[in-house]
Order: C-alpha cells, then structure tokens, then sequence
C-alpha cells in the first residue's frame, strides 16, 4: 500500500480525550519546609512556594490559571494570619505566571527585569497586562525583603543554555 501525504493531509491533530479520561490536578496542598516556609503542590501549574513573615506573607510563582491560583491563596489563608502582600515571579514560563489574575489586584508584585519584558510580550488578554504593568522589576542578582521582622533574600542565577541559545533562570532563596 502506498500513502500519499500533501501538506493538509499530513496534519494529524490528537484525538479529543474523552471527559472521562480528562485527568483532574490534585488539589492544592502545603507542605511545611519551615515554620514559616512552605511549598504549594497541586491545582495547576509548578510548584510554588509561601513565606510567612509576622506582618505580611510572600507568595513566590503564580500558578498556571487563576483558578488554582485562588485555590492557593485560600490554603494559604487557612495557615497564615498576616495578608498577602508580596508575588515574586520567578521567571516568565506559563505554568508559574498564567494564575496572576487569580492573585488581589493590589498586590506587590516583583520579578526580574527580562522575566517583565517576556510577559509584556506574551500575555495578549487585557486583564494580564494590566497586572504586567504593575510589576516592579529588579536587575540585581539578590534582593532582600522585609516581611515585617522576617528578612527574606531573592537570588536570581542566569545561566546560558548553549544548544537553545537562550537565557534560563534558577531559582534560590534564603531566609537572613
């Protein structure tokens, strides 16, 4: 037998998973690391992280909708009774900023100068970008924050990735 492809012939698209099938994400959780640091697992998207300072509380990444984003901050007021007052982004892939709109417009929002310049380029909807407009940047490779009493330091590590020739982020942090 002999196939022939032509261009519109030869895209294949999967098949619809049926709704059955369609695996749900875990519900979001909160690991304690520390007193006062936590790791959030589930909803969708990477994991995030939550430092709990005596007067306010820093959520680090946003989750991938904003959905498990609000499922992340009603966990997180469950545990913490000081507000919300600082996201840190931790780099501008879709699964730790596509939840930014789940998040409090009033929110602090902070993330390094290239991860802005990639969100003011990729997020099209109106919303987003009105978020995007808010974030204060930094160009320095550490920053500390001041929770109320609890001193938290950021360190951005950027490493070149030859074979992609693009700019990755690793991601430290320190309580000081």
């Amino acid at each position: 037998m002999i196939l022939g492809l032509s261009g519109e012939s030869a895209q294949q698209t999967a098949p619809a998973q049926p709704p059955q099938y369609a695996q749900q994400p875990a519900s979001v959780s909160l690991e304690k690391i520390t007193d006062r640091v936590y790791q959030v697992s589930g909803g969708s998207g990477a994991n995030c992280a939550v430092v709990i300072g005596p007067k306010e509380t820093m959520v680090i990444d946003a989750k991938m909708n904003p959905e498990s984003a609000r499922q992340m901050l009603a966990e997180i007021g469950k545990i913490s009774p000081s507000p919300i007052g600082i996201l840190v982004l931790t780099h501008s892939d879709g699964d730790h900023v596509n939840g930014l709109t789940g998040f409090p417009e009033g929110i602090k929002i902070i993330a390094h100068e290239q991860t802005k310049k990639n969100l003011e380029e990729a997020f099209q909807d109106e919303r987003a970008r009105a978020y995007v407009g808010r974030i204060e940047t930094i160009s320095e490779t550490a920053v500390d924050y001041d929770l109320g009493g609890e001193n938290v330091r950021r360190a951005w590590r950027q490493t070149l990735v030859r074979e992609e020739r693009r700019e990755q982020v690793e991601r430290g942090y320190q309580l000081r």
